[in-house]
């Protein structure tokens, strides 16, 4: 079975001879760019070979073009060693650690290789809630608290100096978290400080509101243009972009905020009375007016995709804005044809629906009877049609939500 377009990571076209083609065992990890995938083994695999004289513990098998898989894999092999502790992921690179000695490498036919020495922490493009949002580099830490930062497909690393608002330096060792744009990066400092580095104008620059960001904050998140951080008495900061989420161009005060979720130009955010506030980029779900209503109360969870958001209230049911095309509007879509939504598909999205995951224009519902539904752009996996008796309900099932273990006596 294949896992997507094969152009992007969908074809496990791997030869191996412990393994054969197309397959793979005794995997500890893995992890997804935007458009490749990397695993690790792990110590079952050890045993395993071991027993026939081999020793390829953490070992890394990475694809992602099924026409330039060669060369690509010919790079791993060569440059990455056996023994691989763990192994990290950006959008367009992977970064694989064993003991202090870092390699990291870009996705491409020929990929670039960095290496360092005396790494002790890595930090990858941050949380996201879809892997489309995969944001492009790495910060590394060294043992004597030096910090590193590059990009996929660079050859060296850039050394950065952070000073705290009293003067002292800072160390590697007081970063809690790094988070990214398409073009800068915020690290969240343990102090509850933010420290920024990047393209000015996308969030690289906090002149203006450092006072804000000097302490209390408990998270970023961001656009590809624009930052949002969270502080700790549910007020929010923005910077980057204007118009891509670096302002709150609302009439909303962004207080009172228990979560916030991302497209590539917007922002949506969730207040601790379940309503529901959207800043940046209208045609990119930063303009909810169209479903204001259902976004009053009761909102208990947001997915971003590159262009529209879905909301999960608390009565199971589900609200779409933002790009048409994108899974703004319940309807599969080939992305051409103007969409009319779906009465189908939103009938059942008016209930019990516990979990969206989103790919770059499309989503997918699972429900609390087993049930997966979809919309969107029908490449990007909108349109389940070809393989809707696999996600058929069983009528005998449980539900997910009323599921328990009793034990037998």
């Amino acid at each position: 079975m294949h896992g997507g377009d094969i152009r992007h990571g969908g074809d496990m076209g791997i030869y191996d001879s412990n393994f054969g083609t197309h397959k793979l065992y005794y995997i500890k990890d893995c992890v997804a760019s935007r458009f490749a995938f990397a695993c690790v083994t792990g110590l079952d695999f050890y045993d395993y070979i071991t027993e026939n004289g081999d020793t390829p513990f953490g070992k890394v098998y990475t694809w992602y073009d099924h026409n330039h898989d060669a060369s690509y894999a010919k790079v791993v092999e060569d440059e990455v060693p056996e023994g691989i502790d763990v192994i990290f992921a950006a959008e367009n690179a992977f970064t694989a650690l064993k003991g202090g000695d870092l390699v990291s490498w870009d996705v491409s036919a020929n990929p670039t290789v960095l290496k360092l020495n005396d790494v002790v922490k890595v930090f990858d493009s941050g949380k996201q809630d879809s892997i489309w949002k995969r944001r492009p580099g790495f910060t590394a830490v060294t043992s004597t608290g030096r910090i590193y930062t590059w990009n996929g497909g660079e050859t060296s690393a850039k050394e950065l100096t952070f000073t705290s608002a009293t003067g002292s330096p800072f160390s590697g060792d007081d970063i809690v978290s790094v988070h990214t744009t398409d073009f800068a990066y915020a690290a969240v400092m343990k102090d509850g400080s933010v420290q920024v580095w990047g393209e000015a104008d996308k969030g690289g620059d906090i002149r203006g509101i450092e006072n804000q960001l000097s302490s209390d904050v408990v998270d970023i998140f961001s656009t590809s243009y624009a930052f949002a951080a969270l502080k700790k008495d549910g007020t929010v900061v923005v910077w980057g972009d204007e118009s891509r989420g670096g302002k709150n161009n609302t009439a909303v005060k962004l207080t009172d905020i228990k979560a916030i979720s991302s497209t590539q130009l917007a922002f949506a955010a969730i207040k601790n009375d379940g309503s529901v506030v959207t800043w940046g980029d209208t045609s990119a779900g930063g303009d909810s007016s169209s479903v204001s209503s259902e976004l009053v109360s009761g909102v208990k969870d947001i997915v971003g995709n590159r262009e529209a958001f879905a909301a999960i209230k608390s009565d199971g049911s589900v609200v779409v804005w933002g790009y048409n095309h994108g899974g703004g509007l319940i309807a599969s879509t080939d992305g051409v044809t103007e969409p009319t939504e779906n009465a189908n598909l939103v009938s059942r999205l008016n209930s019990g629906v516990i979990n969206i995951q989103a790919t770059l224009f499309a989503f997918a519902a699972l429900k609390d009877n087993g049930e997966v539904v979809s919309w969107g752009r029908d490449y990007f996996g909108g349109d389940t049609s070809a393989v809707a008796s696999e996600f058929v309900p069983d009528p005998n099932s449980f539900s997910l939500r009323e599921t328990s273990i009793v034990e037998s006596t």
